[in-house]
C-alpha cells in the first residue's frame, strides 16, 4: 500500500510540473522512464495479491454477497492500470513516446 501511494504521489507531482513545462524524464522514453515503468508494474502486478487476499478474507468472514462488486472493482482497477503500464513501457521500447 505505501508503495502504490508513494506512485501516486510522484506521478501527481510529475503531473504538476507537467502543466508547468517541466520535464522530469518519467514519461519520455528516457531510461528513467523505463525504469519507473518497469516499477509501476511490478507495484501494479502486485496489488492483485492485495485484492485476491481481500476476495479470500471476505470469503472466510463471511462478508455478504453484495459486497462482491468491490472486490472485483479493485481487482479491475488493477487489471486496467496493469495493461496501461505494460502498453507505456511497450511504446518505450518501440521508440514511440
Amino acid at each position: 500500500m505505501a508503495a502504490m501511494a508513494g506512485l501516486f504521489a510522484v506521478m501527481l507531482i510529475n503531473l504538476v510540473l507537467a502543466l508547468f513545462d517541466i520535464n522530469t524524464g518519467l514519461r519520455d522514453g528516457s531510461p528513467l522512464a523505463i525504469v519507473f515503468s518497469l516499477v509501476c508494474i511490478v507495484v501494479a502486478s502486485l496489488s492483485f495479491v492485495l485484492s485476491f487476499h481481500e476476495v479470500e478474507e471476505g470469503v472466510r468472514m463471511g462478508l455478504p454477497q453484495r459486497y462482491s462488486w468491490v472486490a472485483a472493482f479493485g481487482i479491475l482497477v488493477s487489471l486496467i492500470w496493469l495493461y496501461l503500464e505494460i502498453l507505456r513501457l511497450l511504446s518505450f521500447l518501440q521508440g514511440d513516446d
